[in-house]
């Protein structure tokens, strides 16, 4: 089952620290500052987190953020062990759901790598557009 997580206790903000890993950030005073920006500027505006526990401990999570008409899924990351077991596709599905249910007429994310986006393509996402940016520049 997919929760809400409602308490952003230290071992939410570890886990956090960790998965961010997988966004390729592993600077830690960037680190500091992303974690700092989701705590104290994205969850006051907010953005909303769901995660799944195996064995008690988050197995996955992503977050969701409204703004109008719009759903944005965010921060999508299953820890390794627990990888190709549905927990992704069961919180974006979540988040989806969520975001239907506050009134959002679009739901958004971005992908930019094979795996997620062949997952999000079965959930019903569709491509609508590229980004680059000076991290990672549009490959053809």
């Amino acid at each position: 089952p997919v929760e809400e997580i409602k308490e952003f206790d230290l071992d939410f903000w570890a886990v956090q620290r960790r998965a961010f890993h997988e966004f390729d950030v592993t600077d830690e005073a960037a680190l500091d500052q992303i974690l700092a920006w989701e705590r104290d500027v994205l969850i006051p505006f907010g953005k909303r987190w769901f995660g799944v526990r195996i064995d008690d401990a988050f197995a996955g999570f992503g977050a969701l953020l409204l703004h109008g008409p719009a759903g944005y899924v965010d921060n999508v990351v299953t820890v390794p062990h627990a990888r190709r077991r549905g927990v992704a596709g069961s919180v974006v599905l979540r988040i989806v759901a969520e975001a239907r249910t506050a009134g959002a007429q679009r739901v958004f994310l971005l992908a930019d790598q094979p795996g997620p986006i062949r997952l999000y393509g079965r959930l019903g996402f569709r491509e609508c557009g590229r980004i680059a940016s000076s991290l990672r520049p549009l490959r053809p």
